[in-house]
């Protein structure tokens, strides 16, 4: 089988990575995975990894031709050339071949089954949260929750109305007609990625797949689950609608 030198090895990884870093910009699916403060990292990070790739296939190259022709004249010259299988390099390309292969998709309620929900904003999203100029219709599910963790956020927001989208996710604590109404939130990458849901109350929750991306209306109150109280929508409407080109909310 027909061996690779190191630099050349080096090259063909390092190329791979600026592809798969490109082909997840070039089709909108970068925001899957990390966080939009990091991408002017990404695109640089894009651009030295292939030219780096180049140089060190073009090395790779010289430095095989230049063994080559040493070695016709002394086998024994005292220097080690490092060689590679095209074996070993599918191995190392493993993660990077697993990337392209698997489901291209963003997380959703199976990454919940992990990870858990929270209807309450954790520590660090309600921190110097003090009031929200914006119309009640234009919060989020972050606003909403991080709204109702602060201190008299259960009194002071109670029946104002909400138009706010999300998933779909069937929590089994919940009744029939009612749906936890998600969204996942990130701070860096798809790895630290946690969920936020509402509770959703409409008659017909039950004609909505799992996973299925809603727009929901209604009123906002409060209900108990699991002995706290938490965030409902009685809503006067739920209309299915396409998963937006961004599905993640940012603190």
């Amino acid at each position: 089988m027909k061996k690779l030198s190191a630099r050349t090895f080096q090259g063909i990884a390092l190329l791979a990575l600026s592809i798969f870093l490109f082909e997840r910009w070039f089709f909108g699916t970068l925001g899957w995975y990390i966080h939009e403060r990091f991408w002017g990292l990404i695109y640089f990070a894009i651009a030295i990894l292939f030219i780096m790739g180049l140089f060190s296939i073009w090395s790779g190259w010289q430095q095989q031709n230049h063994h080559h022709t040493s070695e016709t004249h002394d086998h024994d010259d005292g220097h080690t050339h490092a060689r590679f299988s095209i074996g070993a390099l599918l191995i190392v390309m493993l993660p990077l071949t697993l990337g392209w292969v698997l489901p291209n998709r963003p997380l959703d309620s199976a990454a919940i089954g992990s990870k858990g929900i929270n209807s309450g904003a954790p520590p660090l999203l309600a921190e110097g949260v003090t009031t929200f100029e914006s119309a009640p219709d234009q919060r989020n599910i972050l606003d909403w929750i991080r709204l109702f963790s602060m201190e008299d956020g259960v009194a002071k927001y109670r029946g104002e109305e909400a138009n706010v989208t999300g998933f779909i996710y069937r929590d089994p604590r919940l009744p029939e007609g009612q749906f936890m109404l998600s969204r996942f939130v990130i701070t860096c990458c798809a790895a630290d990625g946690f969920a936020l849901g509402m509770i959703v109350d409409w008659p017909g929750a039950e004609e909505f797949q799992e996973n299925a991306w809603v727009k929901v209306k209604g009123t906002v109150d409060i209900t108990s689950l699991d002995g706290r109280n938490e965030p409902i929508i009685w809503a006067v409407s739920v209309e299915a609608i396409e998963a937006p080109e961004q599905p993640y909310l940012f603190p």
